[in-house]
């Protein structure tokens, strides 16, 4: 029997291999997104490992795509060329990446008799296996002969003639090797290991020996891609990256190797990217993150080694790029940090004021703060006062501002004189004396991350001079990207600052520098913000609720459930047979592939359906090219209308799709519904989400394919959401921003609908949608729920405001032009007892 002691330190190992495994969640996730935004035209594999599509930020997405691609190219380069032994490509902690599926469909050709060995934790491999044998898109890879075998008895957990995982710890070389033999001999073979952010969370030892061993089996090579500190552990953005590892309790070892790329390096390259690749990125979704994007290709590294000297048939990688680094001279610059926990804020703007006795003092404002689009402004008093000027708590509203430039002499002409480029961007410029000072951003130089100084010297002739100033301790420098900078005599203030460090955690500079040649005092004195919450005090966060789920029985029923007015999941109701037969081959051959059906079709940069901005467009296509486009992850959303007249009755299943029909039943606890129907409407839809709105009638949702998650609000929030006078839809992404500021004051409630579940919208709830799976079918049944009230005339879609409030209306218009000629203060005063007394009204029975 062990003794505690070892047996302590074996569940401490077991804990630390249990968490190094968990960082394969989050990053096929995030893979996960890449693949269904930027690759529509290839089969998706990691859709498999990922139940539940989460589409991460732009930022990530590219980070993950530039990842992707650094490997693909190294990957492409080793299978398409002319090898004489039998192929071997072993991912050494593959997770559950998907490397052999993809070259198969990229470079089918190339890959006959070609060997994939995954390997990874058995724990972790017995997961993937599962998956693999459970998908037959993924099996298609074993062919008809292959092997499975228990843990106990083999290592090679899963064997075929094109594929195989190994269930082995990486540190237990031995083992490694001995499995790895029993599978192929490893002299007679040409290799490449792949390691993609997997030896990082190895003791240096183990890696160290893991990358010897890999060299020591005749022709290798080796693919290796991991963190890198260009500028030292100090540096901010490799700090937020130590720190998020650290709290992972996995922190990355070092290696040894001499031919290196970053992945700013790769992505230059128009080797690993060519022109036209870099532009479709830009097609797929708006990306502006660019000070961010460069911070994180400079941290990390990808390592191409190989056994042999050169290869046989001349090909070869590029050489890393020996860059330029221009000189800086290091000076002797005063760096003062006068306070270490000003309020976060980056890309905003800083200016000075001086009050009537010329006391200066500076204004922070505007830019990001740490739960969005920053409402705030501080102020700091430059000097020992504390006579600040006083900012109103309400600023005027976007886009208010109109500037006018009037010139008093002829048209001004621009003259250009060449110099030396700086290449950076992201950066301040401010004039100091007779030089300009550029301070910080990121440039094409490695060097350049955000923590140095450039001085503008102007010549009498018009051509300038530039003179890069590194101070002799660096570490001591602000971090200067996303940060705001003004001029104070003869100093340099700067203000605020950060950046998000890819997928790890966001780094904000809280610290307020002044770099000068004298003693200066810098403190912060106050900050205001806009509205009505106290300086300083965080707002409310948002509660979700979620919606409940019932079972209609002798304590529920429906007429009760009605009464309450709130929304409800009823589960366990008998819908008929289309839970079970409704397929998509299934759809198609009961409403037949050449029907013509009118779809919603989102722009090519979003899957947010927005009703106000129309950025869709309706398209008219066959119900068979309408159900591929969606498998194959177009934004498409079909919301059914009449089939004899569209634009005259609502929707009818049963008219419209007389086959479907035969398949859905409302059961009879719903007789009130089936009673008093108005339409019932077939949705089908891809990966679109539907805008905020709300429904005027009472209607039940019910979820036949897929699975859909839905955002309710009660109907007394919508003074909170951004609903125009008059409209039904709003334009707000809720989605995105529950934990939003300006959604602190709502009760947002949450359903997460699978096959078989029926939500009880009531009438008036604003609600929005987004499926969670790759199709969602469902049929909506809206039904009357007032005996009288409603709107007169055509109601296609049901939506159409109460007759009382078009009425009211129009009474309110007329009560407004009538105070029209009195003064604005009579006018609003008036107004608004007028309006306490609807809201009264409101209230009484």
């Amino acid at each position: 029997m062990l003794p505690t002691t070892a047996l302590n330190r074996a569940a401490r190992a077991q804990t630390l291999d249990d968490i190094v495994m968990g960082t394969n969640n989050s990053s096929i996730v995030s893979k996960r997104s890449v693949e269904r935004l930027y690759f529509p035209n290839e089969p998706h594999f990691f859709r498999y490992f990922v139940p539940k599509f989460q589409r991460r930020s732009p930022l990530i997405n590219r980070g993950y795509w530039l990842r992707l691609r650094a490997i693909d190219v190294v990957l492409r380069h080793f299978i398409t060329r002319s090898l004489t032994k039998k192929r071997v490509i072993i991912n050494l902690g593959c997770g559950s990446d998907v490397l052999p599926w993809q070259c198969n469909t990229r470079y089918a050709s190339a890959c006959d008799g070609l060997l994939f060995i995954d390997i990874d934790f058995p724990d972790l491999i017995l997961k993937k296996r599962a998956v693999v044998l459970q998908t037959p898109q993924l099996r298609e890879l074993l062919g008809d002969d292959f092997q499975v075998n228990d843990l106990d008895q083999d290592r090679v957990l899963l064997k075929s003639e094109r594929y195989c995982q190994v269930g082995c710890d990486l540190r237990n070389l031995d083992e490694l090797h001995q499995t790895l033999e029993t599978i192929l001999p490893l002299s007679g073979c040409e290799m490449l290991f792949v390691a993609e952010v997997s030896i990082t969370y190895m003791e240096t030892c183990y890696a160290d020996d893991l990358v010897q061993w890999a060299s020591s089996l005749g022709q290798a090579e080796f693919c290796l891609l991991e963190h890198l500190l260009p500028q030292g552990a100090d540096q901010p953005f490799a700090a937020t990256m130590l720190s998020h590892l650290n709290k992972l309790n996995a922190p990355p070892r070092g290696w040894r190797q001499v031919e290196v790329w970053d992945l700013w390096e790769v992505w230059s390259s128009d080797h690993f990217l060519t022109k036209a690749q870099r532009a479709f990125l830009d097609e797929v979704e708006p990306f502006d993150e660019w000070e961010e994007f460069m911070l994180f290709a400079r941290h990390y590294a990808l390592v191409h080694a190989s056994t042999s000297p050169a290869n046989q048939d001349g090909k070869s990688l590029p050489n890393p790029t020996s860059e330029n680094r221009r000189d800086a001279a290091e000076v002797s610059l005063e760096v003062e940090c006068h306070q270490t926990n000003a309020p976060r804020r980056r890309f905003g703007e800083a200016m000075t004021v001086s009050s009537s006795m010329g006391r200066q003092s500076a204004i922070h404002m505007m830019g990001l703060g740490s739960n969005g689009r920053a409402d705030s402004s501080d102020v700091y008093s430059l000097g020992r006062h504390d006579d600040l000027p006083k900012l109103p708590l309400i600023g005027p509203p976007p886009l208010e501002s109109q500037w006018t430039i009037e010139f008093k002499s002829i048209v001004p002409t621009l003259s250009r004189q060449i110099g030396d480029p700086l290449s950076r961007f992201g950066a301040r410029c401010v004039e100091l004396g007779s030089c300009t000072v550029v301070c910080g951003g990121m440039g094409q130089d490695p060097s350049v991350q955000g923590r140095d100084l450039v001085v503008v010297s102007i010549r009498d002739d018009g051509s300038y001079t530039t003179a890069p100033l590194r101070c002799q301790d660096a570490a001591c420098m602000p971090f200067m990207v996303g940060s705001s900078v003004i001029a104070c005599e003869d100093r340099l203030v700067i203000i605020g600052g950060g950046a998000t460090c890819f997928s790890m955690g966001t780094f904000w500079e809280t610290g307020v520098y002044s770099i000068t040649a004298h003693d200066g005092l810098w403190q912060i004195v106050n900050c205001a913000s806009r509205g009505s919450r106290p300086a300083g005090q965080p707002a409310a966060k948002t509660i979700v609720t979620s919606v409940p789920r019932i079972r209609l029985g002798a304590e529920k029923g429906f007429d009760e459930i009605l009464g309450d007015g709130k929304p409800v999941i009823i589960e366990g109701l008998g819908l008929g047979d289309c839970l079970r037969k409704w397929t998509s081959d299934y759809l198609l051959q009961q409403v037949g592939g050449n029907t013509e059906v009118i779809v919603h079709e989102c722009h090519r940069d979003t899957e947010k359906m927005d009703f106000n901005s129309k950025n869709f467009r309706y398209v008219r296509d066959s119900f068979e090219a309408v159900m591929a486009k969606m498998q194959a992850g177009g934004r498409l959303y079909l919301r059914s209308l009449s089939h004899r007249k569209p634009s005259e009755q609502p929707a009818n299943l049963e008219e419209d799709f007389p086959r479907l029909a035969e398949d859905f039943c409302l059961p009879p606890e719903l007789n009130y519904v089936s009673r008093n129907l108005f339409s019932s409407v077939l949705r089908v839809s891809g990966r679109v989400n539907m805008w905020l709105h709300y429904d005027v009638m009472a209607n039940v949702y019910t979820q036949i394919v897929g699975r859909k998650r839905m955002v309710l609000f009660p109907p007394s929030d919508v003074g909170h959401l951004s609903f125009a006078p008059g409209a039904s839809s709003s334009s707000l992404d809720v989605l995105a921003s529950l934990e939003a500021p300006n959604l602190a004051a709502t009760r947002p409630h949450e359903a997460e609908l699978g096959p078989g579940d029926l939500l009880f919208l009531p009438p008036l709830w604003l609600h929005t949608s987004e499926p969670t799976s790759d199709l969602s079918v469902a049929v909506n049944v809206f039904f009357r729920d007032l005996e009288s009230g409603y709107a007169t005339g055509r109601d296609v879609y049901g939506n159409r405001d109460l007759a009382a409030y078009e009425k009211g209306r129009q009474d309110a218009m007329r009560i407004a032009k009538g105070f029209q000629q009195l003064p604005l203060e009579t006018r609003r005063f008036y107004l608004t007892r007028i309006a306490d007394e609807l809201r009264v009204a409101a209230e009484e029975g």
